[in-house]
């Protein structure tokens, strides 16, 4: 009889033992919760120890609102109830706030009972946070392909209207008999049609698909240039912040001039009537991994000459840093959205990438990258 209770104990913490290898040796994350316990938990493999850098010593016994916030929790406990309310396997993304940005996880969720009919639930995640974003990526490329097509046919239209208005002012405006009250009219008319041709531009740069001269160019010389013709508000101060010695790059000198102007008349405009202050500068940066845009684009690994303006206005809410570079979105009452499509556009176009950083009350600042060739002379 003893001999029988050892070989069953030893069968036991063998099975034990093997259960233990098992979980722990599983790609997921895994855990357990009695429901009929207020779904505290009673087990986690060491694959979620090392993920949320938790013991699961400290964290046996509590339950999803003493361990996550009330929003990760809520959806937690709503996504064990459907599971529980099915008896079957659950799938739900879910996810968790990291420092880094949201995370999301895959999770598999299924109720089994133990011994007494006692209800648990398991739970199995795997993280499919980057899955998510290159989804994310292509969507977003895609999108903004098709809004490009769009954007540049419209353009191209519109510019051949336009050439052949102006074309017709302009020669009539040359005739000396014309009358003054007419005169008038027509330059009003030429002002408002080179308006016009100047968002057709901006249409063509957002769409990546504007004429190109690309030279060999000194970022700090052209912006120097830039920031001496440009007009700014006499209540917002700019300064400049240009090295020196920085690498050329491979660029258009009209469409560079054109990103610069757009950051800086959407500093002007993230300031409004008060006063405030903008910063310009350029310097030199290199990636060895590469590095995600704030348009959600991969900036590959290399060597990169940037431009980068900050300003302090009213900064820019989280959902919508996104979303700015997409033509047509504005978060400004007056605002087009075509400003920062340009931007991006050019960008994209020189084969450069987006960095933001903004908070609301706190500015926002866009850094703008180029590649940097070597075989340009310094």
């Amino acid at each position: 009889m003893l001999a029988s209770a050892q070989a069953a104990e030893v069968e036991l913490r063998l099975s034990h033992d093997l259960f233990e290898s098992f979980m722990n040796h599983c790609p997921a994350v895994a855990y357990m919760k009695d429901e009929d316990n207020e779904g505290r938990y009673v087990y986690f493999n060491a694959l979620w120890e090392k993920v949320f850098q938790r013991r699961a010593a400290d964290c046996i016994g509590k339950a999803d609102y003493e361990l996550w916030s009330p929003e990760e929790a809520r959806q937690f406990r709503e996504n064990d109830a459907k599971a529980l309310a099915s008896g079957s396997v659950l799938e739900a993304v879910e996810t968790i706030h990291h420092p880094d940005g949201d995370h999301y996880w895959m999770a598999f969720k299924f109720p089994f009972y133990g011994t007494a009919g006692r209800r648990f639930l398991a739970g199995f995640s795997v993280d499919v946070t980057e899955q998510r974003r290159l989804s994310e990526r292509l969507r977003r490329s895609e999108e903004m392909e098709r809004m490009g097509l769009l954007a540049a046919g419209l353009a191209h239209d519109f510019n051949n209207l336009l050439t052949t208005i102006l074309g017709n002012i302009s020669l009539t405006l040359s005739q000396n008999d014309l009358p003054e009250r007419g005169r008038t009219q027509l330059r009003e008319a030429l002002v408002a049609s080179e308006r016009a041709a100047n968002l057709v531009a901006l249409l063509l740069a957002s769409s990546g698909k504007g004429r190109f001269f690309v030279e060999t160019l000194d970022l700090t010389g052209v912006l120097s240039e830039v920031c001496r013709t440009a007009e700014f508000p006499d209540w917002i101060g700019l300064t400049l912040d240009l090295a020196g010695g920085i690498p050329k790059i491979r660029a258009d000198r009209g469409q560079l001039a054109l990103t610069v102007r757009n950051l800086l008349a959407n500093a002007a405009e993230a300031i409004g009537s008060g006063p405030g202050s903008v910063r310009i500068g350029t310097g030199l940066e290199s990636f060895e991994t590469g590095s995600e845009c704030a348009c959600g684009e991969p900036l590959p690994a290399g060597q990169y000459v940037y431009v980068e303006v900050e300003d302090s206005g009213a900064g820019i809410q989280a959902e919508d840093q996104r979303k700015i570079f997409d033509p047509f979105f504005s978060t400004k009452f007056a605002g087009r959205g075509l400003g920062l499509a340009a931007v991006h556009g050019v960008v994209r176009s020189h084969g450069g990438g987006i960095h933001l950083r903004s908070a609301p009350g706190k500015g926002s600042m866009f850094r703008v990258y180029f590649p940097v060739f070597s075989d340009l002379p310094p």
